[in-house]
């Protein structure tokens, strides 16, 4: 720790680890200090005449400028909120129209029209895990496969993650709806943090023996059209690595074995790398290179009325990380551990800080993440349209607040055991929300 004075009442903390960060404030808190603002991630406490100012971030010389040197740092980074009259939603309402099937949300005048002039015998919806708009035009030239046939911008659903986004477009249905609201929720019946899409305890690693697939059914959007059969083609998630080349021969192959068909067809990068690498690096570069290679060739072998849809279910940010798990001030306030996402985070708050808890959360953590009240958040039509009847147990899984990350950073909730991401997403950057709307016609 260093601490410097810059008046008689004026002291300067920059703290070596955010453990001690955290347990400095609570410390200070306990002692009657109180939080008067956030300067960027640094915090302000007063009492009496007494200022203390803590960072944990390394800091500018310390001098009697040092807020206005630490508000320097702070930058505006676009914002996108979810549109559900421009999402791969309506993609599927206009499919669904097409069937003359009921639809939940409008549908594009646009597919429309083609759906109906071309009546193709074939429709293939490819998503790309984390392919957002910013990782197309970042790692991809102008005479690529995928920007040739770049056609339009649509925003992902929201929380702008995998498990939410996969299951919206498999399904047709908002995350309000569905419940998939992140990657893992609380679930009172065993009282864990189940992982969705494999029913382990979050921060144990450990099977449950939940079925989240049961507690939250779905079925696909294509499930009650007639004259179509439709298929959902995936990697073996229990083989690692496996490549996109057998992913997209399944698909071919399925393409054989009737006359009109529906395919979702996913994969799991750049998302991976993403994660690991970041947005900038070489390693995703080359991904995206090798993806649009691959697809490039599998179009040229789609058999005759295809129409290939190209997509993402988010995009991606660079990050760094806030050690969440650390913070006893918020975590004291908890009737459990916070839930769902590291972007989207749930918090069930004990009755006896439903006041405070807003106060300090954005003393702390206000500029890197938006809080509101989990119904505000609801009502505001992040999860779905306002005409969205909400899964019965959206109260529990969305708690009492939800904060949003809104700049390049990410709670890590789960402690030392949790992968550290150079990338992230489920916040509502514009480069985790825009996804590209890529069309090829066979």
């Amino acid at each position: 720790m260093h601490k410097e004075k810059i008046s008689p009442d004026y002291e300067v903390y920059q703290w070596d680890s955010q453990k001690d960060f955290f347990d400095a404030i609570e410390q200070r808190l306990t002692a009657g200090f109180h939080i008067v603002k956030h300067i960027h991630l640094c915090v302000l406490l007063e009492k009496g005449k007494q200022k203390q100012l803590f960072s944990f971030l390394p800091l500018p010389e310390i001098d009697d400028r040092i807020e206005e040197k630490i508000q320097e740092w702070e930058e505006e980074i676009p914002l996108a909120e979810p549109n559900y009259d421009k999402s791969i939603l309506n993609v599927i309402s206009s499919i669904r129209k097409y069937y003359h099937r009921p639809i939940w949300y409008p549908s594009l005048k646009k597919w429309d029209k083609e759906l109906a002039e071309k009546q193709y015998q074939n429709i293939i919806i490819l998503l790309l895990d984390g392919l957002g708009m910013n990782i197309l035009e970042k790692h991809l030239p102008a005479d690529s496969f995928l920007k040739r046939h770049l056609e339009d911008v649509l925003t992902a659903v929201f929380p702008s993650t995998t498990a939410a986004a996969t299951t919206s477009t498999k399904n047709g249905l908002a995350p309000i709806r569905t419940g998939w609201l992140g990657w893992e929720n609380y679930f009172s019946e065993i009282r864990k943090n189940v992982v969705l899409f494999n029913g382990v305890d979050y921060f144990t690693d450990e099977p449950t023996g939940w079925d989240t697939y049961k507690v939250l059914p779905w079925v696909p959007f294509y499930a009650d059209l007639e004259g179509v059969e439709g298929n959902i083609i995936e990697p073996d998630f229990h083989v690692h690595p496996y490549p996109f080349s057998k992913v997209l021969k399944s698909s071919l192959n399925q393409l054989k074995t009737s006359e009109k068909q529906i395919q979702y067809v996913y994969f799991q990068e750049p998302d991976t790398s993403l994660h690991s690498y970041g947005v900038d690096s070489e390693e995703v570069r080359q991904v995206c290179l090798s993806l649009n290679r691959e697809i490039e060739k599998y179009a040229s072998e789609l058999p005759p009325s295809t129409l290939l849809f190209i997509t993402a279910d988010h995009g991606h940010t660079d990050v760094s990380v806030i050690e969440l798990y650390h913070c006893q001030t918020i975590l004291k306030m908890l009737k459990r551990p916070p839930a769902n996402d590291s972007r989207c985070i749930v918090f069930s708050v004990k009755e006896e800080y439903q006041s405070v808890f807003p106060e300090i959360f954005n003393g702390l953590f206000g500029y890197a993440y938006c809080l509101y009240p989990s119904k505000v958040a609801i009502e505001k039509g992040y999860f779905g349209k306002d005409t969205d009847e909400a899964c019965p147990r959206c109260e529990e899984l969305l708690g009492d607040f939800v904060a949003i990350g809104i700049r390049n950073y990410y709670f890590n909730y789960k402690g030392e055991r949790a992968d550290i991401f150079k990338s992230t997403h489920a916040g509502l950057t514009a480069d985790e929300m825009f996804i590209p709307q890529i069309i090829y016609r066979k």
